[in-house]
């Protein structure tokens, strides 16, 4: 071959083999799998549904929500064990040494009990940063008075020469407290949660006769802005010092909810709905510690701790040996019972929907103590962000970031319904939707990669009246789960799987009807079957390599919100409508940022109309001109969208109601697919997937080309026009299978290295190939050039 060579070669084969090959990303990179699951802890026949999996396994599912039952009777360890991932929990109520209420102690979640807490610090000067500002309604406020540092570190807030007596030099947070614990059980617990406010301060020097300093006050403020007060004490010189002291106040919320009524009748959601649980929980209320200095003595106070008696007071402070022992023996009963269980066990439930700053902290505690102890699974918090009844805030301030940043969760997951009935009529769903949208936004800001809780849940009355909670259409659950897609969302759980309480006043549709039809599936089972096949195929295993930008594009018309666009400034995405109905499209962009080049673009772009089938002229744009071939794609195959442009592409797509697809924009060069324009290599370039060169297109090399996937020369030609190497790394070969061209020149001869010489790689002409090939120089090859016939002996 030194000299002007020519090999023609066109054999036919009888039989034909496939021949697998995967590109270098494929191959030296295993992302985790979408995690895709269902809740199945809730039924009317516990019996059956702790034990029998078939038909959740048939929905396709990767994960489950159920309790995990461990003593000898009724244990299901080994029925969980077929999933891969179990989130677990169990009964949590004990403490009030009333038996109608304690949970039997083996069957004590002692982790989830213990995050049951309630417990917050409040900073006397503030708390600085970005969790509580200036700005915010939650937060320690001054009347008169500075701030003060002194030498050991310690800050504070102090009277100083303008202060006046009577002024309220602390007062605040103004937040809302949980007047009783909401344990697992729903008859758990119904007494009220015992609190303790913790006043740090101290006096500038002690007097000769005693004498007021300051009035202490728990005040709690109604719905209606009605003041009502807890406790109050009227701090004297011979309770302080001039060393700090903690004077403590115990109050409850014992006279702002019927005692008498369980957990079961009054939920803790307060205020987003005019439930009729409204006044067992004292919603729409908030607490403040409100400091009065009455003159005399120079006061300082540190801060303000709140804690609930039964189990911070109790565990985190007076027993914290034994509280390690307890999680720890939990969690070891688990590996101990069943060891291939517990290698599935990755998650630990919590207090359910924790709707108070209280409760943030005493999640990030047990979350460190399961990291101190090296346990295997985590907490996972089942978060609603809607507890006052507006955006997600906590007295008008936005509480993601509250709860992230206390919180800490190491997966932030939450729930949110937006197919909801009110006034007779179900709520707009360009509405809900919008919500859930800004909603997965926020969760995005926090944390990447997220978890949400899916609805596939409805509620109805006796009459077949909805009741607050509709049970999504199959186009629903669609749009919910592709508008979460779009925003990086790595896993989700729909809630929920089973129908329960069927005579009940009020009962709950799940994704299977009650025992009586022997669970028959409903059509949005089948929808979620679906789902979950792509999530757990080529759509999730793709999106589980990309990273949400935090950008994206919206087109709405006709639809609530109109004024909204998006925040996507780029130029290689634009969205335009086809007609002049209502259309309601969301795209959400992504990057793999393993490739940092940027030009290698993704976007999830999904129909959130759910009623039919709606059109979007889509414009995509080259953003690199110095590439000829730009493919665009749809990642599924099976949708049969993949082309190749240059410059740009217009293309009208067609989505049914609620659905989503994700497509791929990026040059063919380096990133796969097919060339059918002539293009150059001008500067050193890698092949990252496997491309296919079509239409004559001739590609030309003028700098050095290493290719981690095949090329495959259908019809074209590979020529040197410069410097340029053809390198092929890790067995990557040359593969003819129709008319091609590869060549160099008489001074210039195109070398083809193959890096290594590995097992069959090398130039592979297919039994329909024609190789042209002349002044090319190949090196490294196990078999230089071969005929498939040889090839596969």
């Amino acid at each position: 071959m030194n000299k002007h060579c020519y090999l023609l070669l066109q054999i036919m084969f009888l039989l034909s083999c496939c021949i697998t090959e995967l590109s270098a990303q494929d191959s030296s990179q295993t992302a985790p799998e979408f995690l895709v699951g269902t809740f199945v802890h809730l039924s009317d026949s516990n019996g059956y549904t702790h034990y029998n999996y078939d038909s959740v396994l048939a929905l396709g599912v990767n994960t489950v929500f159920q309790t995990a039952i461990k003593n000898d009777q009724y244990k299901n360890l080994s029925h969980l064990g077929v999933f891969p991932t179990v989130y677990a929990a169990n009964d949590s109520g004990t403490g009030t040494g009333d038996t109608r209420y304690d949970a039997e102690t083996e069957n004590i979640d002692w982790i989830s009990y213990f995050t049951h807490a309630k417990y917050r610090k409040w900073e006397a000067e503030g708390e600085g940063g970005n969790i509580f500002k200036d700005t915010d309604s939650v937060r320690i406020k001054h009347q008169g008075g500075e701030r003060y540092d002194i030498p050991d570190g310690t800050e504070g807030w102090k009277t100083n020469i303008e202060s006046d007596s009577g002024d309220a030099i602390i007062y605040g947070p103004h937040y809302w407290q949980y007047p009783r614990y909401t344990f697992s059980n729903p008859g758990w617990n119904p007494a009220k949660i015992d609190y303790k406010a913790a006043f740090r301060m101290k006096i500038d020097s002690i007097p000769g006769i005693q004498q007021e300093v300051c009035h202490l006050i728990v005040i709690n403020t109604d719905s209606n802005n009605v003041d009502s007060v807890l406790t109050d004490s009227l701090i004297t010189t011979s309770e302080l010092d001039t060393d700090y002291v903690d004077i403590i106040l115990e109050y409850d919320y014992s006279n702002y909810y019927d005692a008498a009524k369980t957990n079961y009748n009054y939920l803790p959601s307060p205020g987003i709905f005019d439930y009729e649980d409204a006044l067992g929980y004292n919603q729409g209320s908030k607490v403040q510690f409100k400091v009065v200095w009455l003159g005399n003595r120079e006061l300082f106070v540190d801060y303000i701790e709140i804690y609930d008696k039964m189990i911070w007071e109790e565990y985190f402070e007076l027993n914290y040996g034994l509280l390690i022992n307890r999680i720890s023996t939990y969690d070891q009963v688990f590996a101990t019972k069943n060891p291939a269980f517990y290698e599935k066990l990755k998650y630990y439930y919590t207090q359910d929907e924790p709707g108070s700053i209280d409760c943030y902290e005493p999640l990030r505690k047990v979350q460190f103590i399961l990291d101190s102890l090296n346990i295997n699974a985590d907490l996972l918090t089942h978060w609603y962000p809607y507890w006052d009844g507006h955006p997600p805030r906590f007295g008008g301030d936005l509480s993601w970031p509250i709860y992230n940043q206390l919180a800490q969760p190491k997966k932030l997951y939450f729930w949110y319904s937006p197919f909801t009935f009110q006034d007779g009529a179900p709520q707009a769903r360009d509405f809900t939707l919008n919500n859930f949208r800004m909603n997965l936004q926020w969760a995005h800001i926090e944390q990447p990669g997220f978890y949400i809780a899916a609805q596939t849940f409805g509620i109805k009355e006796q009459n077949g009246d909805w009741y607050i909670y509709m049970t999504p259409t199959p186009a629903e659950v669609g749009a919910e789960t592709m508008l979460s897609l779009a925003h990086g969302v790595e896993g989700i759980y729909y809630e929920l799987y089973y129908s329960y309480c069927r005579t009940c006043d009020k009962y709950v549709e799940g994704l299977v009807n009650f025992p009586d039809s022997n669970y028959a599936k409903r059509d949005i089972w089948i929808k979620v079957q679906e789902l979950a096949s792509r999530l757990r195929g080529t759509l999730g295993n793709y999106l589980m390599k990309l990273d949400y930008t935090g950008d994206y594009l919206m087109l709405r018309q006709l639809v609530r919100n109109l004024g909204e666009t998006g925040n996507f400034q780029g130029d290689y995405l634009t969205l335009n409508p086809t007609s002049e109905d209502s259309l309601n499209f969301h795209a959400g962009l992504f990057i793999d940022s393993t490739y940092l080049d940027n030009d290698y673009f993704c976007f999830l772009l999904t129909n959130q109309m759910t009623t039919g089938n709606d059109e979007v002229k889509v414009k995509v744009t080259a953003r690199d001109t110095s590439y000829e071939n730009w493919r665009f794609r749809n990642i599924e195959t099976e949708c049969n969208l993949d082309t190749t442009f240059t410059d740009s592409l217009l293309i009208d797509i067609e989505f049914p109601a609620g659905e989503g697809y994700l497509y791929h924009v990026a040059p063919v060069v380096k990133y796969g697919g097919t060339l059918i324009y002539d293009e150059v290599i001008y500067s050193s370039t890698t092949l990252y997937n496997e491309m296919t060169i079509e239409n004559g297109a001739e590609l030309s090399l003028s700098a050095d080309y290493t290719c981690y996937a095949n090329i495959i020369v259908k019809d074209g030609k590979i020529t040197r026009s410069g410097t340029g190497k053809l390198i092929f790394d890790n067995g990557f070969k040359l593969i003819i299978e129709g008319d091609a061209e590869v060549s160099g020149t008489a001074q210039n001869k195109l070398e083809i290295n193959f890096d290594t010489p590995m097992s069959l790689n090398g130039i592979l002409v297919d039994s329909l190939g024609s190789l042209d090939i002349k002044n090319c120089l190949i090196k490294n090859a196990d078999l230089g050039i071969s005929v498939k016939s040889y090839y596969n002996h």
